[in-house]
């Protein structure tokens, strides 16, 4: 049997019994080596258990940003980015590790297979390495669409600067602009001006500016929309009220809560009560006399 997802305290709390000869992939195992070893007791002095590999992984990660930091003399994002990238991890927890263009770290991950209460000599004596799977076979090449190696980057200022219209980030924008607004926004210039603003240079001009009217006039637009949504919700419920059993008629207060509530957000009243008074007034006795 193998496990899609299982850590080493998994294994812990399920016990050697019944946790015998499941197969899994780890990145780390305090027992594989002597450096493991060294920090993984260091860790279970303190925590009272063995890290897992997620554990293992984090104390890594941060130590090699950290260490980035000393040796550029700055925490400037662009150049400690680039100092990771350029040094290889090879720690107590990464073997062949490298940071690459699209901010995957590859490594090397083990095969291994849970012990058998026999095969186990001591506390957390639980895996047997079956054996070694390379960062390239495990995660795989870059992929090519990934803005971030492409090759078609443009270089400024001495930094790799992506056009943001490449960059998907607005795909996901469509629950509030209509799918006709996105290739005006993607098509901005300011789009451009934007990116290399969150990449840490100061940005200057009306780029960016022409953007946010843009984004705001759009944002307008779907308020807009979900206001004639929610008048036409309240329309339907009140004109077929009196249709409704009287346990599952709703109140006029209570049908303005719902219809002004989104994502826990209230709107103001004037979202809801631009035709109030046809809404909760006369509208509502002409329904009712068209009815009868």
């Amino acid at each position: 049997m193998a496990a899609l997802l299982a850590l080493i305290t998994d294994i812990h709390s399920l016990g050697l019994p019944a946790a015998q000869g499941l197969l899994l992939t780890t990145s780390f195992y305090w027992d594989m080596d002597g450096k493991t070893r060294e920090w993984s007791k260091r860790y279970f002095a303190k925590m009272n258990r063995m890290p897992t590999m997620w554990q293992a992984g984090v104390y890594s990660s941060v130590m090699h940003y950290l260490n980035a930091i000393k040796e550029v003399g700055t925490d400037d994002p662009l150049k400690v980015a680039a100092k990771m990238r350029e040094k290889p991890i090879e720690d107590f927890f990464a073997r062949n590790g490298k940071l690459r263009d699209d901010n995957l770290m590859v490594h090397d991950l083990w095969l291994v297979q849970v012990k058998s209460p026999e095969e186990s000599k001591y506390p957390w004596d639980y895996y047997k390495v079956l054996t070694t799977i390379s960062g390239a076979d495990a995660f795989g090449p870059p992929n090519p669409d990934c803005p971030l190696v492409r090759s078609d980057r443009v270089a400024a200022t001495n930094k790799t600067v992506v056009p943001a219209r490449q960059l998907p980030r607005l795909a996901g924008a469509t629950g509030l602009f209509c799918n006709s607004d996105l290739p005006q926004i993607l098509q901005h210039p300011g789009m451009d001006q934007r990116h290399v603003g969150g990449c840490g240079d100061r940005v200057c001009g009306r780029g960016l500016a022409g953007l946010r009217e843009l984004l705001a006039k759009f944002a307008l637009d779907a308020v807009q929309r979900a206001r004639q949504m929610i008048g036409d919700v309240v329309r339907q419920v009140f004109a077929h009220q009196d249709e409704a059993p009287r346990a599952y008629r709703i109140d006029r207060r209570s049908l303005a809560g719902i219809a002004a509530t989104r994502h826990g957000e209230r709107f103001e009243e004037i979202v809801l009560c631009a035709d109030a008074r046809d809404l909760f007034g006369t509208g509502r006795d002409e329904a009712r006399a068209r009815r009868a």
